[in-house]
Parts: structure tokens; C-alpha cells; sequence
């Protein structure tokens, strides 16, 4: 890997894996996140990455070399256009957050499957829901919400089935899903690991070259940066941001006046 392939590394932020489409306007994604900064448009040696190796002396005396990984991964639970309120709402769904639905949610959507028949009535032969068999489901995740209740989905023919409605953050916000999208949205749930697929995704991305991002504790054990591959910025991206250097300003500035 020659110094501009380093240099194409070390610009991917994240790794994203699609997860699971939920009804025609929400997607569950996997994040890896490989490095980050403070503020936009940083120099690469203020940038943290995920990756570093250290270079240091054993008991012995001995020239030895180690390899230290510290990515941040987590779920995501994002609307894929804005819903009605204009907004686009996107929940982040760490391990913490994912155990809380495994204890919380889960029992509740079970309870919403096995009363379905009571839930969902036939009249004149039209679908109709019985509110008064189960209660909303709200879970909260961090500072954000997610509710679920009883819907029916209308199929492209026409013809009605039972469905659960989830909102996102709103009340006015929310996607239709089918009894069968309910099922899977509960295995990934009940059995998704999130370290186990941030694991996989780097795995994909390959291996930086060696010396990437060295830190040397072997002179007298003092932590020093060596050269090893600086981060250069390519042309192309350095022009991209000077064309865009001008936005950033007015933006700040617009942003600036307003709160004043």
C-alpha cells in the first residue's frame, strides 16, 4: 500500500451496514465509526482513529510492536426520506439501549401477537381495531421515543391486514409494519451483536499497512508520536473544500446573527 492508498484510508469516516427495511420509510442500520474529530475539516493528526500500534521495549530488552483498536459502533434506527412533520428522525441504539429492548419491548410486542385475535375484529366485512385489548407500547431510548400500537396495513389489491404502527420521536412520524416485518424486527433484537458485527465490517475494510499511526514508547518509555505515515490530504479534496469554504462561513455567519 503506497502513500496514496494510505492517504484514500484514512479518509472513510464509517463503515454502514443495512440491517433491516422497516415498512416503505424507516431502515435499521449497523455504524462503525473509524475516526473522530472536534470540528469539521481538521488536519489528520488531529483526527483519532480507530487504529494505532505502539512500538516498545519488553522485560527483556526486546524491540516488540502492538496493535490497539478503539472503534465506536452502535444501531441506527433512521427514517430514510423526512416523515410528515418534515423531520428525519434518527435514533441511535447502543448496546446498553439494545438490552433495554430485549427486557422491555420484546415481552410487549409478544403480548400484541398473542392477543392479535382479540385485537383485530371482522365487521361487515371490514377490518377493525379494538383499542381496549392492549395499550401503546413507548420505549424510551436515550432522550428520544418510540411507540407502538395496533395499525392495519392496506396491501397494493386493496385488501386489509393486521399491522403495528411505529413512531419515531412523533406522533406524526411513523411507518406501517406488516405482522411479518414485527417478527423480524424482534429476532434482530433478540439475537443482534453489536461488537460482533462491528468486528466483521473492519474485517471487511482490511488492514491498514504497518507502521500506521505509531506510537513509540520505547525510548526510555516516553509516548512520541514517529512520522511513520502522515495522513496527507489528496488535491481533489483540498480543492472540494476551498470550494466549499465560502458556504461554511456564510452558514456560520446566517446561524451566528439569528441567535443574536
Amino acid at each position: 500500500m503506497n502513500s496514496q492508498d494510505v492517504a484514500e484510508f484514512l479518509l472513510y469516516s464509517k463503515l454502514q451496514d443495512v440491517v433491516m427495511f422497516l415498512g416503505n420509510n424507516a431502515v435499521i442500520k449497523m455504524n462503525v465509526m473509524l475516526y473522530h474529530t472536534n470540528r469539521r475539516g481538521v488536519n489528520g493528526n488531529e483526527r483519532q482513529y480507530f487504529y494505532r500500534e505502539t512500538q516498545y521495549l519488553d522485560t527483556n530488552g526486546n524491540l516488540c510492536r502492538g496493535v490497539q483498536r478503539t472503534f465506536n459502533s452502535f444501531l441506527t434506527l433512521e427514517n430514510l426520506k423526512p416523515g410528515v412533520d418534515g423531520i428525519k428522525q434518527c435514533i441511535f441504539i447502543r448496546a446498553g439501549e439494545l438490552e433495554l429492548m430485549r427486557i422491555m419491548l420484546l415481552p410487549r410486542l409478544e403480548n400484541y401477537i398473542a392477543k392479535m385475535g382479540e385485537i383485530y375484529e371482522m365487521r361487515e366485512n371490514k377490518l377493525y381495531i379494538n383499542e381496549s385489548v392492549v395499550n401503546p407500547i413507548q420505549i424510551d431510548i436515550g432522550n428520544q421515543t418510540i411507540w407502538f400500537k395496533p395499525g392495519i396495513f392496506k396491501k397494493y389489491d386493496g385488501s386489509l391486514i393486521p399491522a403495528v404502527n411505529m413512531y419515531l420521536n412523533s406522533l406524526t412520524n411513523y411507518v406501517t409494519l406488516t405482522y411479518n416485518e414485527i417478527y423480524t424486527l424482534m429476532y434482530h433484537i433478540r439475537t443482534f451483536d453489536i461488537y460482533t458485527a462491528a468486528t466483521n465490517m473492519i474485517a471487511f475494510y482490511g488492514r491498514p499497512p504497518m507502521g500506521l499511526n505509531m506510537y513509540d514508547y520505547s525510548s526510555e518509555q516516553v509516548l512520541t508520536p514517529t512520522t511513520g505515515f502522515a495522513y496527507k490530504e489528496p488535491e481533489y479534496i483540498k480543492k472540494k473544500r476551498s470550494n466549499t469554504e465560502g458556504f461554511f462561513v456564510k452558514e456560520h455567519g446566517r446561524r451566528k446573527k439569528k441567535e443574536e
